[in-house]
């Protein structure tokens, strides 16, 4: 195997966000003790095979959660267990997610001491009425402060998540947090639509109409006062919702797009090893007994067909700067589709590649199933 990427996932949070849908829970001491020794015996368990994922590791992210409640020597354990069994090239990429309110420029130099090289900040929005109906637990000037925290612990390369699309947020809300963000000297800005997910209390809430439902033409007229404010400060948007300075992209996030292998370790992680798909139970809990019963964690597993591969090559591709190869698309996909959406202004080529024009990037999925449609 050639280079691969590996991500672990910490479910713990110190509270749970309205809008979130991810395997979390709330922190606990014993419990996190518990799950970090399963966690690296996971760890041991798949890298103590040489003949599995023996190539080296080009990215590590830490997700959840909120991996900062980690301790960083923790973190650092965590990497001596995977640089005791496999090489980490030196180039490598290493990533921790982090929330505002859990970090200090004090813990950060121990976490930026370990050898991790990138930050994830979940500031989501520097509006307080915005923070307080996600239940962010810090502030806008909270937000700012982690920022400045991590350029004084040494971090050159730091990515922040910001929300649209959210009730009641207005254009001049989203313009206002981005262009703070911006301001702020950071790397990278993930942006993300809030979607409903099941079970959540945002859901609850729409459903006893205590909350409003996203509404799309909302949402897409935030996604364009995104675009238009990072393509003016410089910024290249290299995926959908993703956009970098310079050449700071999401190395890892790249990995997902490009259909490269990782594996996935944790509760909920999911894996992908070039043929195969498989992901963990997704219960803090089970996975603890689990693991200390010597069990396999692995829920379910699914062997991509032809068909899977192309749908995912062809959405994945036109997600990302990469496009996808017009060779590939005409050799597999609708011809016809192809032209027609290159005629109407939905597809243009550059460099033997097709593209989503970024203006129409949002409609990405109705591109893509006309496209598939042979």
């Amino acid at each position: 195997m050639n280079d691969w990427s590996l991500y672990i996932h910490y479910p713990f949070c110190r509270t749970r966000c309205g809008y979130c849908g991810f395997a979390t829970s709330i922190y606990d001491h014993s419990t996190e003790v518990a799950y970090l020794s399963a966690l690296k015996q996971e760890l041991a368990n798949y890298l103590s095979d040489n003949s599995a994922w023996s190539g080296d590791i080009s990215t590590i992210y830490f997700g959840g959660g909120t991996p900062s409640l980690m301790h960083p020597s923790e973190v650092d354990q965590i990497l001596q267990v995977i640089s005791s069994y496999r090489n980490i090239t030196e180039t490598a990429e290493i990533t921790v997610e982090t929330n505002p309110q859990t970090v200090t420029v004090q813990s950060l130099k121990q976490l930026r001491q370990t050898g991790v090289n990138r930050l994830s900040i979940g500031i989501q929005s520097f509006r307080p009425n915005l923070l307080t109906l996600l239940n962010r637990t810090h502030t806008a000037e909270g937000g700012m402060s982690a920022v400045e925290s991590a350029r004084s612990a040494g971090f050159e390369n730091i990515s922040l998540d910001l929300m649209y699309g959210l009730p009641t947020q207005t254009l001049e809300d989203i313009a206002e947090s981005v262009v703070r963000a911006v301001g702020l000297g950071i790397d990278h800005l993930s942006t993300y639509a809030l979607t409903i997910e099941p079970g959540t209390p945002f859901e609850r809430k729409i459903k006893n109409r205590q909350l409003s439902s996203p509404d799309p033409d909302i949402t897409a007229d935030h996604y364009a006062v995104i675009c238009e404010i990072m393509n003016q400060q410089g910024f290249t948007h290299y995926e959908l919702t993703n956009f970098a300075r310079g050449d700071k992209f999401s190395q890892h996030n790249l990995v997902y797009w490009r259909r490269t292998p990782y594996l996935g370790i944790g509760c909920s992680s999911h894996s992908f090893n070039g043929l195969d798909r498989f992901w963990n139970t997704r219960s803090t809990s089970d996975y603890i007994k689990q693991i200390q019963a010597g069990q396999m964690v692995v829920e379910g597993t699914e062997t991509l067909t032809d068909e899977n591969v192309l749908s995912e090559t062809v959405y994945l591709s036109l997600r990302t700067f990469d496009g996808v190869s017009r060779q590939y698309a005409e050799q597999k996909c609708s011809i016809t589709a192809i032209k027609e959406l290159n005629a109407d202004g939905f597809l243009e080529e550059r460099s033997g590649r097709w593209h989503i024009p970024e203006h129409h990037w949002l409609l990405l999925d109705e591109i893509a199933l006309k496209i598939l449609q042979v």
